[in-house]
């Protein structure tokens, strides 16, 4: 009896030994690969491409969700393979590329629109309206259309186009966006900024959607979509690091647009309980009101 408890314990040691990796699996990071983007807007530059790939890279490393792959692995896997991707890559091909390179999900981007002009005229041409002693007030629009697909089935998990637009006085020289280095002259306007940064911010939420969390199972976590009325950015940077602080708060995802905001928190409670903890947090230079909640949703305004 002895000798057969003895060898049990051995068996079960075993088997622990040679399941240990799947366990340890279940709780990886979903694997993700980002091909460079293609450009066919016919106003940008093939250098876009590059810095949307790289923009987006960086915000789904800074949402802690995945475990990015580096680009140059796909760069050289696609070398040898002869591959080329675009956001018009098939199923199939994306499916055998991510495969290669050690991805579970593909994304692969097209940059499909890309306007910048200032309001009243196209840019360099004359003015109808300045504001701000004479600065011109630049409205921009950029499109892209950003797909996921599953390198095991070959299945496209997300196949949207996303479009924003964003408005700013005057023009400026912008080395980085979203904390993402990007190289220079590829837009002049602090509106295409804008419009750039809430276009990577949807992406990664729709993304997300897709995506299974770690390990593949269910989240007990509640999507709560915040619109907030009345904003800037300095306010949007401290409402952002109040609800990181906030207990059972898991990722918080921003946009803002004409003093609107769209806020994405992954939540583990209900949008009633988060808007309990707003309100218990709220302060002087923080103050706001609620004026609509439902399940998903929380409407708000700056005072």
């Amino acid at each position: 009896m002895q000798n057969f408890g003895r060898m049990n314990r051995k068996t079960w040691l075993a088997t622990f030994i040679v399941m240990l990796p799947c366990l340890l699996l279940g709780r990886e990071k979903p694997r993700v690969a980002v091909a460079e983007f293609s450009v066919k807007a016919p106003r940008a530059s093939y250098k876009l491409g590059t810095a949307m790939s790289d923009i987006l890279i960086h915000a789904l490393v800074q949402s802690g969700r995945y475990r990015v792959l580096e680009r140059s692995v796909l760069d050289k896997v696609r070398q040898e393979q002869n591959l080329t991707l675009s956001g018009e890559v098939d199923a199939a091909t994306g499916a055998k590329f991510g495969k290669l390179a050690g991805a579970e999900f593909l994304i692969v981007g097209t940059v499909s629109r890309f306007e910048e002009k200032t309001k009243g005229g196209g840019i360099g041409g004359v003015l109808s309206r300045k504001v701000a002693g004479g600065a011109a007030l630049y409205e921009s629009e950029v499109a892209v259309i950003v797909r996921v697909i599953n390198s095991t089935s070959g299945e496209i998990l997300l196949s949207e186009e996303i479009s924003k637009k964003g408005r700013a006085v005057g023009v400026g020289a912008y080395t980085s966006v979203l904390g993402a280095p990007i190289a220079g002259g590829l837009f002049k306007s602090a509106s295409m900024q804008k419009a750039i940064e809430s276009a990577i911010d949807d992406a990664v939420k729709k993304i997300g959607e897709r995506i299974p969390s770690e390990g593949g199972g269910s989240s007990d976590l509640s999507e709560i979509t915040l619109s907030v009325a009345g904003i800037n950015f300095g306010t949007l940077r401290k409402m952002t690091d109040m609800l990181t602080g906030l207990d059972g708060v898991e990722d918080v995802q921003k946009s803002l647009s004409d003093g609107v905001a769209s806020i994405t928190v992954q939540y583990k409670g209900t949008a009633e309980e988060l808007a309990d903890a707003l309100y218990a947090k709220k302060s002087g230079d923080m103050d706001f009101e609620i004026t609509g909640l439902s399940d998903s949703k929380i409407d708000m305004k700056m005072k």
